[in-house]
């Protein structure tokens, strides 16, 4: 028996074989095809390589756009083996001789130019490699969905183990049969432990002996202590299936929504919504509404910004899902990792060219996709009012910008005789300079959301992925919070908080005693921060709001929090 430490991202217990996921692999499916698919399966390649090269047009205008005709270079290269007939004939002749499903077929084709390259003694040449396998990857995905092969890399319940696993990559695996959840990279605020958090999976990371796990392994995953265990011995398996079995207990355990504290005091309790799946496993009753639906993971599931058509048919299943429950659509918010996670191409990973992307702003230097979005979202109004919300704003100018935008979609709505309703748009507040500017911001929106995880992040200088005792205790931020309330109510503009320092049992006490009155969490906090609310007496927090501010440093905001809780609340 052997230990090995990470960092625990989603806490739980997984017990189990190890399935090891590399990031390059591809699942090509054996299956032959008859005389009479022969036809179908070329349409599917022309139609797959038509598509991808849409995506590159589209992903070379942004890279022009951004950074220079340099950049761009790279997705030329990509663009000429897409365009080169003679590679598209290779895999017709395959699947017209071979009978070869069109995803094996093109695969054996893109192998043998990847072969090639390796071969030559060019270092241009060499360098080609990286295009060709994102080109494979790219095509693949595409096939895949068109083919519809049911892509299941792990088919039997295991622990999957990847030096780092990209969203695309979790898009293709198959939930239920992923039993927890360890890496080598990735980060408390990644969209894989999003996911995990959604999914109520074990999760950790910075795992630094990875390359110890052998395959196929049994191992305990004990992400609440931030362990892995490798071949257990039967005292300690047995040890270990108890918690399991009260690990399964509470994640499948009822949750009934909490809408005031012990005093009587309405707290709204929303939901952040990474992937439409989520609401699959949400009970209508648990939760108040939709206080975050993030759009980015339309882009991240397929690489590439998504069509109107596309956006709509997911803002509408959301709606399905939630009834008349409140719920706000925030607008894509693509940073630079965001971004080259969408791009989902390997030699954009090692640039570092986009560093100061982030939010509303590269929507507002890419209009179209910003106006496409407002078109899909007015529209699905149209069945009820909506809200809407604008990301990473630092300025009024990218409000007005935003508006302008908003307006140009309803314009060509109304010319199109496209009915919709009310919405209303607001804004995620999480950058430093727009506090500067909150009575003149209330004057222009509908409402604030305040992203916690950012605005420390401004305020602070800290990382994003730092210490949460740094983050979420330090008395600077209780301080910009209850500035942005106290904002909200004298212009009569609701307020409510997003992220996981809503979450944070001893935080939330403190952001109850400034004045938060609406939080907005992850899925996988839910259970948890409904039993925390309702034992929250304000009548016992007269004090607690200038302690806070009195305090001079994060621990000491925590000490006070924590006797708090342990004093009141702890049952």
């Amino acid at each position: 028996m052997r230990i090995i430490k990470g960092r625990s991202i989603s806490q739980g217990i997984a017990i189990g074989n190890v399935h090891w996921h590399h990031s390059n692999d591809l699942l090509i499916p054996e299956t032959t095809i008859g005389k009479e698919d022969i036809e179908e399966e070329m349409r599917n390649l022309r139609s797959a390589l038509k598509d991808c090269k849409e995506e590159l047009i589209q992903t070379r205008k942004l890279v022009v756009r951004h950074l220079d005709e340099e950049h761009a270079r790279i997705i030329d290269s990509q663009l000429l083996i897409l365009e080169d007939s003679y590679l598209q004939k290779e895999v017709e002749e395959l699947i017209k001789k071979e009978k070869y499903n069109v995803i094996k077929a093109f695969n054996i084709v893109i192998s043998n130019y990847e072969d090639i390259i390796s071969k030559s003694n060019s270092d241009y040449h060499r360098q080609r490699d990286l295009d060709i396998q994102d080109i494979r990857k790219r095509v693949i995905q595409h096939l895949i969905k068109k083919e519809n092969y049911i892509k299941q890399q792990i088919i039997e319940p295991s622990i999957l183990v990847s030096y780092s696993i990209s969203p695309s990559d979790f898009f293709t695996l198959d939930p239920d049969n992923v039993l927890g959840i360890i890496t080598r990279e990735g980060g408390a605020d990644s969209h894989l432990a999003i996911m995990a958090k959604a999914f109520k999976l074990p999760y950790l990371s910075r795992v630094q002996e990875i390359d110890s796990i052998s395959e196929e392994e049994f191992i305990i995953l004990d992400a609440n202590k931030g362990k892995i265990i490798l071949n257990p011995v039967e005292k300690t398996k047995n040890l270990y299936e108890d918690k399991l079995e009260n690990f399964k207990s509470q994640r499948n355990k009822k949750i009934e929504l909490v809408d005031q504290t012990k005093d009587g005091t309405n707290f709204n309790v929303y939901v952040n919504i990474e992937f439409i799946k989520e609401l699959d496993a949400l009970s209508p009753e648990s939760f108040g509404g939709i206080g975050l639906f993030r759009t980015e993971f339309l882009g991240l599931e397929r690489n590439a910004f998504p069509s109107e058509k596309e956006q709509l048919e997911v803002y509408h299943r959301a709606l399905d899902k939630i009834g008349d429950k409140p719920i706000v659509f925030r607008t894509f918010d693509f940073g630079r990792d965001k971004f080259i996670d969408m791009l989902d191409m390997e030699v954009f990973h090692i640039d570092n060219s986009y560093a100061d992307w982030g939010g509303i702003k590269l929507c507002l230097e890419n209009p179209e996709i910003l106006k496409n979005q407002f078109r899909a979202l007015l529209k699905v109004s149209s069945r009820r009012p909506i809200n809407i919300m604008l990301p990473m704003i630092s300025n009024l100018e990218e409000v007005e910008s935003a508006k302008q935008i908003f307006k140009a979609a309803q314009n060509e709505l109304d010319a199109e005789n496209i009915h919709y309703n009310n919405v209303k748009l607001g804004v995620m507040v999480e950058t430093k300079n727009i506090l500067k500017h909150l009575d003149a911001l209330a004057q222009e929106v509908a409402f604030f959301s305040i992203g916690t995880n950012d605005l420390a992040h401004f305020l602070l200088g800290t990382s994003r992925d730092s210490d949460s005792l740094t983050h979420h205790y330090h008395p600077v931020l209780f301080k910009k919070i209850s500035r942005i309330v106290e904002t909200g109510l004298r212009h009569n503009i609701p307020v409510t908080l997003c992220g996981e320092m809503g979450a944070d049992p001893y935080a939330l006490i403190g952001l109850a005693a400034v004045g938060i009155r609406s939080i907005s969490v992850n899925t996988s906090s839910l259970a948890s921060i409904t039993n925390e609310i309702e034992n929250i007496d304000l009548n016992k927090m007269a004090n607690l709001e200038s302690l806070i501010y009195n305090c001079e440093d994060p621990e000491t905001v925590h000490s006070i929090l924590m006797e708090y809780y342990e004093q009141y609340i702890e049952k």
